[in-house]
């Protein structure tokens, strides 16, 4: 050691800062003049058998060592720039981040962990970000790095976890918890289209990343839920199930198996549908789901009396394109036509009607009404396939009120079936049909319905309304007449039954765009919603028409097996016929892996190119030195500089393609260092024996 000479020299030394072997050489002769100071030893690679690990996080790259001397209390030793690598849930273009950290080792102390912090920068959770994200770590807190940021959702939504409402906590290298508490102003926070969150408090769960959450979730003005929530970010390598100890035991059992690998929300608590006219519909133990990019689904327990007329005990399930607020919701129930008419069947509520179509003996009948206008409708011919009701009289209601009844239909050949409604006065009118052939059928004073051949008459008391069927009837003279005592009629309307739905449908078009053409038999008041169907069972609107010939754009989900198109017929405001009218085969849940990576280097800048990937929005490019720096560039082109690269250092380009929720594989490339690492080590001369 020669002070004044600012020189130590070694011919066979080994040196280590805290437990960490540094790769320097044995003989050297280093410069200890100080500089500012200090005196900077340089850059150097690991040696294995050390330290390998740092406050949970492992070791990654080089180390800077420098000494320094004594300093505001702080004893003289040396300041370490080391590189730790996050854990695999932090990451940028497919790539776990690393992060840079400042730490002293001392003589008496060795390394002191205090103090530390890295970041801010910004990750990837699946389709959640992080921006400007930092952790800190200090001692007292029992080992653990405490972390705050932004979390913000692909709709760009932001959530701040900042203490003391939030943060997250990482100890032993895993996420322990994450969270923050937070409400908004009305109309809340969009999270995708239709879909508004009014409040969370929320925490996350891994493998796949979620957010579990106390939530209120309102959905396309429709359909609200106040409860347990998760928000879900899965992919094809990490899918996500419904736990009930998550998200409550609300939802159907079909849910708790299914696969999820694009974003997903659900939630269960207390729910209601907001239903036009009739306004909040609770339903017990509500859940609800949301799927990317754009299905809903949602339900409950219910207990419900519509208008008076329909009563509904059961469950309700239904599901709502977000874009357009139109809804359907379907229920295995017990429904009842008045209170004294229940049958099992199945309930519907829609954006532009509600029915009931009950199961008596081989008939489906069925009762209905629409919003707007609000019209009920009572169908006793067997099907429930909702036709309009058309005045017979052309001068108007009030000339068809004074004739009253009797009522004559005239049925030629080839005709189809008809109703009859009858509007009473004071109360549903009693009436009897006579038709050809001694056809002859009277209705009983206290039932709901009475059937005799192919006729049919249905009372419903409380809607004030009687229903004449004439199902498959005979040709001839039909007549309706008012028995003894019956409240006078005040209105006659008349629908025939439309013909049976009529559909072709072909899928176009290749990866996540498609395009639906269709050709549909058109009927009165019809009103054709497309519904794509994928092999899980789960469901997504893709559009409504009227009928005729044309297209739909959508856009589909990535996944596997085939998709269906199912056609959901609507007659007059009111659900009917359903058919499954096409398929097609599932985009991949990847993107295709960049080809053709070329990596050049001019000084400290790295240029990268590389080939299209059809489909891909950008693309995602990571240099990471053999160092430990990393540096993240996101391009919509084909090419990107990577600038600020240490000389001395080499390292490897990664980039992936990124397409909303999808990725592709990454592709890699290396690229050489410049010139060897530069430190105060220079060889040891060696003494030459003199010449005698």
């Amino acid at each position: 050691v020669f002070p004044r000479a600012d020189v130590i020299a070694s011919s066979f030394a080994r040196m280590s800062v805290g437990a960490i072997k540094l790769d320097s050489p044995p003989r050297f002769a280093l410069n200890t003049a100080p500089s500012l100071g200090q005196i900077p030893l340089g850059t150097f690679p690991r040696l294995p058998g050390g330290l390998a690990a740092l406050a949970g996080f492992p070791l990654a790259g080089a180390l800077d060592v420098r000494l320094v001397g004594a300093a505001g209390g702080l004893p003289a030793g040396a300041a370490l720039t080391a590189t730790l690598k996050l854990p695999s849930w932090l990451q940028a273009g497919g790539i776990d981040l690393q992060g840079q950290v400042r730490l002293r080792a001392t003589n008496a102390e060795g390394l002191v962990l205090d103090g530390l912090r890295i970041g801010p920068l910004n990750a990837d959770l699946g389709a959640l970000a992080l921006q400007a994200f930092q952790l800190d770590y200090r001692r007292e807190n029992q080992g653990e790095w405490r972390g705050q940021g932004r979390a913000c959702v692909v709709s760009g939504a932001c959530l701040d976890m900042v203490p003391p409402s939030g943060g997250i906590v990482i100890q032993g290298g895993d996420l322990k918890s994450a969270g923050a508490t937070l409400r908004f102003p009305a109309p809340g926070i969009p999270l995708f289209p239709g879909v508004t969150l009014q409040h969370i408090g929320f925490g996350v769960g891994l493998d796949p990343t979620r957010l579990l959450a106390n939530a209120g979730v309102t959905a396309a003005s429709i359909y609200e839920i106040d409860g347990r929530m998760v928000l879900a970010f899965p992919s094809a390598r990490a899918p996500f199930t419904f736990d009930a100890r998550e998200v409550g035991p609300g939802f159907p059992p079909a849910f708790y198996g299914r696969r999820h690998t694009t974003t997903t929300i659900g939630a269960s608590a207390e729910g209601a549908v907001r239903v036009p006219v009739i306004g909040r519909v609770p339903l017990g133990g509500g859940y609800f789901l949301y799927e990317y990019p754009g299905y809903v689904a949602f339900g409950g327990g219910v207990r419900q009396r519509f208008a008076g007329i329909v009563t509904f005990d059961g469950r309700l399930d239904g599901e709502l394109n977000v874009a357009n607020g139109r809804f359907n919701l379907l229920g295995k129930v017990e429904a009842c036509l008045t209170p004294v008419f229940c049958r099992g069947g199945e309930g519907f509520i829609s954006s532009r009607g509600l029915s009931g179509c009950l199961i008596v003996g081989p008939l489906r009948i069925g009762v209905g009404f629409t919003y707007s206008p609000f019209s009920v409708k009572a169908w006793p011919i067997d099907g429930c396939k909702w036709s309009p009701f058309k005045e017979p009289d052309v001068r108007g209601r009030a000339a068809a009120a004074q004739a009253g009844l009797p009522h004559v239909v005239q049925l030629r050949r080839g005709d189809p079936s008809r109703v009859v409604q009858i509007e009473g006065a004071t109360g549903a009118p009693h009436v009897r049909v006579t038709g050809p052939g001694g056809l002859v059928l009277e209705g009983r004073p206290d039932a709901v319905l009475d059937t005799g051949g192919p006729l049919r008459i249905m009372r419903l008391e409380s809607a004030k309304l009687t229903a004449v069927g004439l199902d498959g009837a005979p040709p001839g003279t039909y007549r309706i007449e008012a028995l003894e005592g019956s409240p006078a009629a005040a209105g006659i309307t008349e629908a025939s039954e439309p013909p049976d739905a009529q559909v072709r449908a072909r899928v176009a078009g290749r990866g996540l765009r498609r395009v639906l053409r269709y050709d549909i038999r058109r009927r009165p008041a019809q009103r054709v919603t497309f519904v794509e169907i994928t092999a899980d069972g789960a469901r997504r609107p893709i559009g409504a028409v009227d009928g005729g010939t044309g297209a739909l754009r959508f856009t589909t989900a990535p996944g596997s097996g085939r998709r269906r198109i199912e056609a959901q017929f609507e007659l007059d405001g009111l659900p009917a016929e359903r058919r499954v009218v096409a398929s097609f085969a599932a985009p991949a849940a990847a993107l295709s892996r960049p080809a053709a990576l070329r990596v050049r280097r001019r000084g400290g800048t790295v240029h990268a190119t590389w080939g299209a990937v059809s489909e891909a929005a950008r693309y995602e490019v990571v240099a990471t030195t053999a160092a430990g720096q990393q540096r993240v560039v996101r391009t919509r082109a084909r090419r990107a500089a990577l600038v600020g690269l240490p000389r001395w250092t080499g390292g490897r380009v990664t980039v992936r393609a990124v397409a909303g929720l999808r990725t592709s594989p990454t592709t890699g490339a290396s690229f050489r260092r410049l010139e060897r690492p530069r430190t105060r080590f220079r060889p040891l001369p060696r003494a030459r024996r003199a010449l005698r």
